[in-house]
């Protein structure tokens, strides 16, 4: 038996299927007892409705919202993260309906309205109609979302919803792309303002650096209803790919490890880091070409790996010139090079030939040897865990935000009677009481609080804050700042120590300090019970 099963919520991994925590029985069991003690009636209906609409949420999958200004690579990120090509992309925006993509074993796009009228489904190969929205196409009125559903596995355990972007004024192309369209980049934000107040998380996709188009992204991020903070936001650096091969003098061979540092210089920024729980760089596009590819893109690679290294590397160099001339040293002609480099990238193909030459020689084998170098499988994996572990806690935050934003006193939630207003707030404090009971919530809650700088706390004590409840891991051990192997006598005794440290300090004396102080005192308490625990039953076992 692990460690990690005593009194916490089993940890996600990638593909599958989340199971029940305690804590979403007890708030399931929290709200079904304040509907059954909610009185009838007309005057309690909005109340109701916010309590049913909690218990439904609770069944239903997390909502992670894909974020980012217009043309940042949103949908390629979002094929690459679900495992295959069903978002049309290109080098303009061209999405400017909200996506919303599946798991199901049987693939189906619905197209649902703003105008009440049915939803209409139809085919996969359908889905561009809907959603690419070019110039000279003619596309459905008044289409308000498009559910996408396919056998995603990466989104069993959540549900990835695309959205249009931000418009900005500082990207030329992307304003002409919008006009050309008849829409306005105030319309366009407005729609995804709205999907991040509905999500319960957001993958931020920005530029290899932070640009003004990014700064403007995540002011509006910060301003839209949506908390943002660490706990529910991760930053990630798409299109790291066009950084090779580099410039002159300063040539880039992986371009995943340059844009990593650059992530590193990201989110070591105090600011950033109380903005987004990590940033990851990745290869979206090779990605996404390494999932689209058939036999004939393969047959392609293999001819161009036979090419004399250098020599294909200085021809990828320019990418117009691979694209359209005829080269007579290389084994392709024009009309082939250029779908190749179009689909795979400059860097994707060279990336390719390079492991064909090492010996990779099935597609199956390219496809997932291009997809770990991408740099998506370990975000795939962050995702999961990050967003996974912590679904139901998440979820029950934005149900008690709803509760606490009911105005019991007011007309409109208790019709003004005493008696009616006595029992709903009865009702209520069934879930409002889990803030008091539940040490995760009390711990997102206070996490929370010091990202919005609302604690202020020494560098160490801030580090161990967030190590401590979770943010690194949910093991005893890595909530001890622990190796994996460390043996139980040596957890032990860490936590006594920390558990000491917290009760002496002087964090206590400062504003909001008392509160952390409890916080941290019930988590090296438990921390300590836990050790003890799978100790005991080690015991027993002997």
């Amino acid at each position: 038996m692990s460690l990690d099963s005593f009194g916490e919520e089993p940890s996600a991994v990638p593909g599958a299927q989340p199971t029940e925590s305690p804590l979403r029985q007890r708030a399931e069991s929290a709200l079904d007892l304040a509907l059954k003690r909610l009185p009838p009636g007309p005057d309690t209906r909005r109340v109701r409705h916010v309590l049913e609409q909690g218990r439904h949420a609770l069944g239903t999958p997390m909502r992670v919202a894909v974020a980012g200004v217009v043309s940042s690579g949103k949908s390629t990120l979002v094929n690459a993260l679900v495992g295959g090509e069903p978002m049309a992309t290109g080098l303009t925006p061209v999405t400017f309906t909200v996506s919303v993509l599946r798991h199901a074993d049987e693939p189906a796009v619905t197209v649902h309205f703003h105008d009440g009228r049915p939803p209409e489904r139809h085919g996969l190969a359908s889905l561009a109609r809907f959603t690419a929205r070019m110039p000279q196409a003619r596309v459905p009125e008044g289409i308000a979302w498009v559910e996408v559903r396919g056998p995603f596995p990466y989104l069993r355990s959540f549900d990835l919803v695309d959205t249009p972007g931000f418009g900005s004024q500082f990207e030329a192309d992307a304003q002409a792309a919008l006009t050309a369209l008849g829409l306005t980049t105030e319309a366009v934000s407005a729609v995804t303002a709205d999907q991040l107040t509905r999500a319960d998380a957001v993958l931020a996709v920005l530029n290899a650096g932070v640009s003004r188009s990014d700064a403007d992204l995540l002011a509006r991020l910060r301003g839209n209803g949506f908390a943002v903070s660490p706990v529910t936001c991760v930053g990630v650096l798409t299109k790291a790919e066009l950084a090779w091969p580099g410039e002159a003098g300063r040539p880039v061979g992986d371009p995943l490890a340059a844009t990593r540092r650059t992530a590193e210089r990201i989110i070591a920024d105090p600011e950033m880091a109380r903005l987004f729980h990590d940033v990851h760089p990745v290869c979206s596009k090779v990605a996404e070409a390494a999932f689209a590819m058939g036999d004939e893109e393969f047959t392609d690679l293999v001819s161009l790996a036979r090419t004399d290294p250098a020599l294909l590397e200085k021809r990828l160099r320019v990418h117009r010139a691979f694209a359209t001339r005829p080269y007579d040293d290389l084994p392709l002609p024009p009309e082939r090079r250029a779908p190749l480099v179009g689909q795979f990238s400059q860097y994707g193909i060279a990336l390719a030939t390079a492991l064909i030459r090492e010996g990779v020689d099935t597609p199956d084998e390219l496809r997932a040897e291009l997809d770990r170098r991408s740099g998506m499988g370990s975000l795939r994996e962050a995702l999961v865990r990050h967003f996974g572990r912590r679904r139901d806690l998440i979820k029950l935050g934005r149900i008690l935000d709803s509760v606490h934003a009911l105005d019991v006193d007011g007309p409109d939630v208790s019709g003004g009677d005493p008696r009616t207003r006595a029992a709903v707030r009865n009702a209520l404090r069934q879930v409002t009481d889990l803030e008091r009971d539940e040490l995760a919530f009390a711990e997102l809650r206070m996490l929370r609080r010091w990202y919005r700088g609302e604690i202020a706390l020494p560098e160490a004590e801030a580090a161990e804050l967030r190590i401590a409840m979770g943010e690194r891991g949910a093991s005893v051990a890595e909530r001890l700042g622990l190796p994996p192997a460390t043996v139980l006598t040596e957890m032990e005794r860490t936590a006594l120590e920390r558990l000491g440290h917290w009760r002496a300090s002087p964090v206590a004396g400062q504003p909001g300090g008392r509160a952390l102080v409890q916080v941290m005192e019930r988590r090296y308490e438990q921390l300590c019970h836990r050790v003890r625990a799978a100790r005991a039953l080690l015991e027993e076992q002997e």
